[in-house]
């Protein structure tokens, strides 16, 4: 398990990780040789609890204008990196191949390929 900031951004989920060497870390080579990854996110309606889980592939992200775009609009980003070029910025981007929602209160899970 590796914990990141998961980042939704025009209709696709990203993660940024403070790779210390870049993406020739040992995270990023791990992820990158089994890019199988998955998300849950918990929500909470009138005090029940449910969870929305996805399942998909990470890759790289190396498009400068959403590395620029996610450094200039996530907050703490700056506080850890010099800038959108900084080797150490590592985004990841995930395809989702598919989601599961669990609603609050409910036992239920409904299923859906992406």
């Amino acid at each position: 398990m590796r914990i990141m900031s998961l980042i939704h951004l025009e209709n696709r989920f990203y993660f940024i990780t403070g790779a210390w060497g870049g993406a020739n870390t040992a995270k990023v080579r791990q992820i990158m040789k089994n890019p199988h990854i998955e998300f849950v996110m918990q929500v909470e309606r009138d005090g029940d609890i449910g969870n929305i889980r996805a399942a998909g592939l990470a890759f790289l992200e190396d498009d400068p204008t959403i590395r620029e775009r996610l450094f200039r609009e996530i907050g703490w980003v700056n506080n850890y990196f010099k800038g959108p070029k900084d080797p150490s910025y590592v985004v990841l981007g995930m395809e989702v191949a598919s989601y599961q929602y669990r609603p609050p209160g409910r036992r239920e899970i409904i299923s859906i390929e992406a």
